[in-house]
C-alpha cells in the first residue's frame, strides 16, 4: 500500500516543479516589472548637462533624483534639486528660502544681509543677483559655477511644485581628458 501512496506523490511534484520552471520567467518578469514601477514611483535619473553646477557636477554625471523627498518637508538650503524652469529642467541649489531676503554679490551668498558660509565646493566669480524677498512657497536656487557669465548663468526663483526632487546619489560616467604634458 505504501508504495501505491507515494506514486501519485511523485507524480504531483514532477507536475508543480514543471509548472515552475514553465512559469520562472513569467514570475522574474513580473517581479521586474513590479521592481522598476515602484523605482519609478520614487525615482528619476538624470544626466548633467552644462558647467553650472561645477565643481560638485561635470557634463556627463548621472544624478539619481528621489521624487517623494520634499512629500512631508520642505526644501533646505544646500539641497541640490531639479526643477522645471521656463521649460526645461535645471540642476541646482536651494539657496533662499521663503521669507528670506537673497543676494548674491561677487558669487557670494547674503540672506537677510548677512554673508552665508556654503560648506560645499562652490566655483565664486564675478555673478551678482539684486537682493530679493522670497514670497511664501517660494525658493531661490543657484548653480554652483558663480563664475560663469551673467548671460549663461541661471539663477531661478521656484515653488515647490516646480521641483521635481531632490539629489540624492551621483556618479561620474566619464570625466574629461586632461591634457597631457606638452599639450595645451
Amino acid at each position: 500500500m505504501i508504495g501505491v501512496t507515494a506514486k501519485p506523490q511523485k507524480i504531483e511534484a514532477k507536475l508543480r516543479l514543471r509548472f515552475l520552471k514553465r512559469h520562472r520567467v513569467l514570475a522574474i518578469g513580473i517581479a521586474t516589472l513590479c521592481s522598476v514601477t515602484l523605482l519609478h514611483a520614487q525615482f528619476r535619473i538624470n544626466l548633467v548637462l552644462g558647467e553650472s553646477m561645477w565643481p560638485t557636477f561635470e557634463t556627463g554625471d548621472l544624478l539619481l533624483i528621489s521624487k517623494r523627498a520634499y512629500l512631508g518637508a520642505d526644501p533646505q538650503r544646500g539641497d541640490i534639486v531639479v526643477a522645471r524652469y521656463r521649460g526645461d529642467l535645471i540642476v541646482k541649489r536651494v539657496v533662499g528660502l521663503p521669507g528670506e531676503q537673497v543676494q548674491v554679490k561677487d558669487g557670494n551668498l547674503f540672506v537677510d544681509g548677512a554673508l552665508i558660509v556654503e560648506n560645499y565646493p562652490i566655483q565664486t566669480g564675478d555673478l551678482d543677483v539684486g537682493k530679493g524677498e522670497l514670497r511664501e512657497g517660494k525658493f531661490a536656487i543657484l548653480g554652483d559655477n558663480r563664475n560663469l557669465p551673467s548671460s549663461r548663468a541661471v539663477h531661478a526663483v521656484v515653488s515647490k511644485g516646480e521641483i521635481v526632487g531632490k539629489v540624492v546619489f551621483s556618479i561620474r560616467l566619464w570625466r574629461p581628458k586632461s591634457p597631457t604634458k606638452g599639450e595645451t
